[in-house]
């Protein structure tokens, strides 16, 4: 069982907040579900695409850094086969998901002067991540 979360259960994006809490949820789901399933030989895995550059950016363009759907699949075909039990789609949700609970005070502070950032452009009607 593969759950199909996303970064921002991990990234708090100003005016996403029920989509993140359902993702943060939903990873935490398959997390538990993953140890209570094993002896069953049931493996669960949470996986995040990455940016992907797919029909969500139809409003907008995708960022220069979004992957294919194709390579997106190919890292979580990857960490399924390994038996991960996160699954980062590309190497900003793996860097996000190492970041999002560091003590280190200067990487706090980056991340609330950006989500803050974030928030308030997104007030203004301006999309980004």
């Amino acid at each position: 069982i593969v759950n199909t979360i996303s970064g921002i259960a991990w990234s708090p994006m100003g005016l996403q907040s029920m989509y993140a809490a359902t993702k943060a949820a939903l990873n935490m789901l398959g997390l538990t579900l993953r140890y209570e399933l094993w002896d069953d030989n049931i493996k669960v895995n949470s996986a995040t695409p990455g940016t992907t550059a797919t029909a969500i950016f139809t409003d907008v363009k995708a960022p220069d850094y979004a992957q294919t759907p194709m390579q997106s699949a190919a890292r979580i075909l990857t960490g399924v086969r390994n038996n991960q039990r996160l699954i980062c789609g590309d190497d900003n949700d793996l860097e996000g998901s190492k970041n999002a609970m560091s003590p280190d005070p200067a990487i706090q502070k980056g991340l609330d002067d950006y989500f803050l950032e974030v928030a308030r452009d997104r007030k203004q009607g301006k999309f980004r991540f």
